[in-house]
């Protein structure tokens, strides 16, 4: 279905699709098919047949329902898409406060850099519904460092911005030790 969708003849698109069972294949996709299926809107940016597609289902709650394991790769397509719309409407059919308890903390760890690493209008949206606070005191001294560095050289300056007040950084960087903060302040590199 991923191939129909991505073809330039929307004509041809749009008769595969009235004369699909579109109600009983979607709901009755198993996850692996169901996030390959919305990855490959959100990778193409065409948002065209979104709705027909996915009419039959609950967005939110199917999204939802998805194993952990598919949520980073999810979430940095939303991203990265290049329809900032259609990111928007699966970002926000996430649900970050159930998935930040599930995933563990160098997976969350991993989803905060990307997110802060993306240029995206949205990143500051994903980082705002995470529980920051909580996440970075269960940090280790390493993942510390590693979301410094993303801080001090992010692009997207409101997403760095979000994510440095979230630490007490007098607090949690002054238990630091070994740390050359000369180098971190010249290039964001952790030399210990």
């Amino acid at each position: 279905m991923r191939k129909v969708l991505s073809s330039n003849n929307s004509d041809l698109v749009k008769q595969i699709l009235k004369t699909t069972n579109l109600k009983k294949i979607v709901p009755n996709l198993d996850d692996a098919h169901f996030d390959f299926l919305l990855r490959g809107f959100l990778t193409s940016g065409n948002s065209d047949f979104f709705d027909l597609v996915f009419q039959s289902v609950n967005l939110e709650k199917r999204i939802n329902a998805l194993e952990e394991y598919y949520f980073p790769r999810l979430l940095e397509n939303a991203l990265s898409s290049t329809n900032v719309d259609l990111g928007k409407r699966v970002l926000d059919a996430m649900n970050f406060q159930k998935i930040q308890y599930h995933l563990g903390s160098s997976c969350l760890d991993s989803l905060i850099r990307e997110t802060m690493k993306s240029s995206s209008p949205l990143s500051l949206r994903a980082l705002s519904r995470l529980n920051l606070k909580r996440i970075v005191e269960e940090f280790d001294d390493g993942s510390l460092c590693c979301l410094l560095t993303e801080i001090v050289t992010a692009r997207n300056f409101n997403s760095a911005n979000y994510a440095a007040q979230s630490i007490n950084i007098r607090k949690r960087v002054s238990r630091l030790s070994g740390v050359n903060f000369v180098d971190f302040l010249r290039d964001g590199s952790f030399t210990f």
